[in-house]
């Protein structure tokens, strides 16, 4: 404590908030009086932001260990501190996050739940998307302890403001745990189509969000979403698609370019898209799953990429499937392998280029391991005249000997 008031340097009380934290979460603190609680608040004023971080975090943990003084104070100072809110939400955040696995801990949020929630939804209207995340995390973990009460409250804000809905949807994503929890999922399972339709939501970003937590669920507890899913498969594979009207061109005088808004939400789309495989494959129609691959294949660099992984799980999954619908996607293919860069390009675009390239021939060489895959003749002219000829040829060889290795069809989305 002397460290703190004192005169030291930044780091130095960023490493005294943290021995702060971890004492006041194993020890009551609270005889220390309002000295503390002046010493902390003051760090949240710091110019540095590493030190204004650790303060949020030594207040939480200190306030896990003296819960009945310090909740109050810390619910206190997000109604009157605006410009604290942010880092008094982590605060909040890591009494909740920690206090919702013991008995004690979660007897006492659920007595403060008519304190905590509607000052968690006031801050769900917050314009800034981190203070939204922190709300949504909050909630999440609110309604693991009380399922009952939360999970009809959630459903109740989805008509609300897009923010509050984003928050909410995004929410049920640190609702959903690896672990068996009955109580939540006899809660959410019946709602779940509710929290699908925002997927024609008219906002961006709850359509975005909407994306993101049925990817995680989908992972996680594929039963929450696979009773809804073939009816909302279509918005899906919307998302997908390259819209025009998100595409604006902003002008900086001596020259223009182009900002592609829809670029986030068509990876999450892709993303979730890889995810049913695993989980929900029963549940696709594979022709019209395929059929979308075939715009992926000419997007930008991120999605292209993910369009691979897809193509290389499919060879595992339904590669049948694949095949009946592999003629459209050999131009596409085509155009990945031969990608060039501009004259001058930098270097790092040339790394991209080259790995873009390495991908593609990643997909090929899956694809050419599928039994009967030589039946098409348009993959096998391909093959012939593309891949294994010309500077293509040895670099294929060498791709196709890792990855028969490695036996990569594997993809991290988390």
């Amino acid at each position: 404590m002397k460290d703190l008031e004192g005169k030291g340097t930044d780091v130095q009380k960023q490493i005294t908030l943290y021995c702060l934290g971890e004492i006041g979460r194993r020890t009551d603190l609270s005889s220390q009086g309002a000295t503390l609680q002046k010493n902390v608040l003051a760090s949240f004023e710091s110019a540095n932001e590493d030190v204004r971080q650790a303060a949020s975090f030594a207040l939480g943990n200190i306030a896990i260990g003296a819960l009945d003084q310090y909740l109050p104070l810390i619910l206190g100072e997000i109604k009157k501190s605006p410009k604290l809110k942010y880092l008094l939400l982590h605060s909040l955040r890591e009494i909740i996050v920690r206090e919702s696995t013991s008995s004690k801990g979660i007897q006492t949020l659920q007595n403060s739940q008519k304190d905590i929630l509607p000052l968690l939804f006031e801050s769900a209207e917050n314009d800034e998307e981190g203070t939204r995340n922190v709300v949504s995390e909050c909630l999440g973990k609110l309604t693991l302890i009380t399922p009952d009460q939360l999970v009809p409250l959630l459903v109740q804000k989805l008509s609300g403001t897009a923010f509050t809905k984003a928050t909410v949807v995004a929410a049920l994503k640190f609702a959903v745990v690896e672990r068996p929890t009955p109580n939540v999922e006899g809660q959410l399972t019946p709602v779940m189509g509710k929290f699908m339709t925002l997927l024609s939501d008219s906002d961006l970003n709850v359509r975005r969000n909407t994306l993101l937590t049925i990817n995680f669920a989908a992972q996680h507890k594929p039963i929450l979403v696979r009773g809804v899913l073939v009816e909302n498969l279509d918005k899906i594979y919307g998302e997908s698609k390259v819209k025009p009207e998100l595409i604006k061109e902003v002008d900086l005088g001596p020259f223009k370019y182009k900002v592609d808004d829809g670029i986030e939400i068509r990876k999450a789309a892709f993303e979730t898209m890889y995810t049913l495989l695993d989980t929900c494959l029963d549940k696709l129609n594979m022709t019209v799953f395929i059929g979308h691959l075939v715009s992926g294949l000419n997007d930008i660099y991120d999605i292209k990429m993910l369009c691979h992984l897809i193509l290389i799980r499919l060879t595992s999954v339904a590669p049948v499937a694949l095949l009946e619908g592999l003629e459209p996607l050999v131009e596409p293919l085509r155009a990945c392998v031969g990608s060039t860069t501009k004259e001058g390009a930098v270097k790092q675009d040339v790394d991209k280029n080259e790995e873009l390239i390495r991908s593609s021939l990643r997909a090929v060489a899956a694809i050419a391991r599928v039994p009967n895959v030589e039946s098409n003749a348009k993959f096998d002219e391909f093959m012939k005249t593309t891949v294994k000829a010309g500077p293509l040829g040895e670099k294929f060889i060498l791709i196709k000997a890792e990855s028969e290795q490695k036996g990569e069809d594997a993809m991290d989305t988390k």
